[in-house]
């Protein structure tokens, strides 16, 4: 909620504070002084349209300034107004009027001849139609958004998936015939990557052999026995020490190294045998190998590694056939789950339509608009997020008109009076934590003034997280105030200057009687103080018929 306002360099305003609290504030003074430029300035803060004509003659700028409270305590709100553009504060940053109207909606509500009518737009209707129907209403409205956001991700979801088909095609193509060529090689890796070494003893052919069997014969049948036995048996003769055991030893390795060596020897020169069909295979693979090499990665656990993803793939778009199958099931499902429950909605709205209705015709008599006639129209939209239902609000305020929307059914006072019907009705139902109504009490009087102050004030204390703003030239309004500013001229320096002052309880009655001509006598006093005790009690006995 504002717990200040402060307008700078507006029209008549040279620098003007208005605090404001919880429940009624009202802003009264003569005519000409001003009262209407602070509900200006508020609506420059709320992002409406503004020009130099605005500015204070002689000012460079106009500034207006809020102090918001809010769960994270207290920010600063402003908009600087010059002839050549805005500077603007949001959150602590810098901001656009886009950001002003983003902060204002939802929060501060302004009804008045000349501003922009929230309640005019259909979805806030709908809004404050849902919320009159009450939690469960809601309730089924919140799983109709959560069915119609799942609709529209399955249907999102199956547009990717779907794409183009001649390029998954293509795809699925070239992943089978890498597959293909990849599987026929039946890779083995511990044994092809040792067919490098095979090729070379291979293409050597008789020269390995030969060099086989030479060094296989320089061995001898036993590896070089007889020298190394006689060395072995002449160190076995020596005494038995450490040094002499140890070449002993050394002895009898290098003779069983030396026979396990002309043993191998032989088998290399056996297996060098050549044949030249091997030779071909041999090298048939490898170019093979190198091609799969090639293409497909670095080494062959490489390519077996591609061939596992390329399978992958190939599994997820042999399987989207299937997967649109499943999402365009479940879009059948939701469609037929989304149409009932917009049945389901669309008669909690008509319910809460047959009794919101006589609800703002009820309060509308009392407001001096007794022929009036207020209507809900539901009508169908199609499928929507929001059930399909376009609400609209509409009045005819004299007998024998049509019906028209809330923006062009009436003038500027009794478009406050509507207004202040439907906020009454909706007091609960509406978060809106900040109402400003301006031009309210234009053309009426009396007992209808009463019954406007009453209202302003019922639906000021129906929340415990709201405050109602209303500038207001008569007595019988200003009465149900909790906080009263007035406003006043002055002429300084040759210069008009507006002032406002908060008003003390002991100082209500004076005002009030200036309001209704009797400033300078007893009797004018004495109805003020009669006005100030009727507001009272009129309050008193609203409240006690809401419990």
């Amino acid at each position: 909620m504002l717990s200040e306002l402060r307008v700078q360099g507006l029209g008549v305003i040279d620098d003007v504070t208005i605090e404001l609290a919880d429940g009624l504030t009202v802003i009264t003074g003569e005519t000409g002084a001003g009262k209407t430029l602070i509900v200006t300035g508020l609506s420059l803060l709320c992002g409406a349209r503004g020009d130099s004509s605005l500015l204070r003659d002689g000012a460079d700028a106009a500034t207006i300034e809020a102090l918001v409270d809010g769960e994270d305590g207290q920010q600063v709100v402003s908009r600087r107004l010059t002839g050549s553009g805005n500077r603007i504060r949001v959150n602590d940053g810098m901001g656009t009027v886009g950001d002003l109207r983003e902060w204002a909606a939802g929060r501060i509500e302004i009804h008045g001849q000349h501003e922009h009518l929230r309640l005019a737009d259909p979805a806030v209707q709908r809004g404050l139609l849902d919320r009159f129907a009450g939690p469960g209403h809601l309730a089924q409205l919140a799983a109709h958004h959560a069915r119609f956001d799942e609709r529209a991700s399955a249907v999102a979801e199956r547009e990717v998936i779907a794409g183009d088909e001649r390029v998954r095609l293509r795809l699925a193509d070239q992943l089978r015939h890498e597959l293909d060529e990849i599987d026929a090689a039946a890779i083995d890796v511990d044994t092809d990557e040792a067919l490098a070494d095979r090729l070379v003893v291979l293409e050597a052919g008789e020269e390995v052999q030969q060099a086989l069997a030479e060094a296989a014969a320089a061995m001898g049948e036993e590896g070089a026995a007889e020298p190394l036995g006689v060395a072995v048996a002449a160190l076995r003769s020596l005494p038995s020490t450490g040094a002499l055991d140890q070449l002993a030893d050394r002895a009898i390795r290098l003779t069983e190294d030396a026979a396990e060596l002309a043993r191998d020897l032989r088998d290399a020169a056996d297996d060098a045998d050549v044949d030249p069909a091997e030779l071909d295979r041999t090298r048939e693979r490898l170019r093979i190998l190198d091609g799969l090499r090639r293409k497909f990665g670095e080494d062959l656990a490489a390519v077996l590694a591609h061939a596992d993803e390329a399978r992958e793939r190939l599994a997820e778009i042999d399987g989207h056939d299937d997967r649109i199958r499943q999402l365009d099931d479940r879009v059948a499902t939701l469609d037929v789950e989304l149409a009932a429950s917009a049945a389901v909605l669309l008669a909690g709205r008509t319910e809460a339509r047959s009794r919101l209705v006589p609800e703002v015709m009820e309060r509308l008599g009392p407001l001096g608009m007794p022929h009036a006639v207020f209507e809900v129209a539901l009508a169908d939209g199609g499928a929507a997020r929001d059930g399909g239902h376009e609400v609209t609000f509409t009045v005819a305020v004299n007998p024998g008109e049509p019906p028209v929307t809330l923006a062009k059914g009436a003038s500027g006072g009794e478009q406050s009076r509507v207004a202040l019907a439907i906020e009454t009705a909706l007091a609960d139902a509406d978060e809106t934590s900040t109402l400003v109504f301006d031009e309210v009490d234009a053309g009426i009087g009396g007992e209808t003034a009463k019954a406007v102050g009453a209202a302003l004030a019922v639906l000021a204390h129906a929340r415990a997280d709201r405050q109602v703003l209303c500038v207001t030239h008569l007595a019988q309004v200003a009465a149900h105030a909790d906080v009263h500013h007035v406003v006043t001229k002055q002429v300084t320096d040759r210069r008009t200057v507006t002032r406002t002052r908060l008003l003390s309880e002991d100082e209500r009655p004076a005002e009030l009687a200036r309001m209704i001509g009797g400033a300078d006598s007893n009797a004018g006093l004495a109805h003020a103080v009669e006005l100030l005790e009727d507001a009272r009690a009129r309050l008193a006995s609203a409240r006690m018929r809401a419990e």
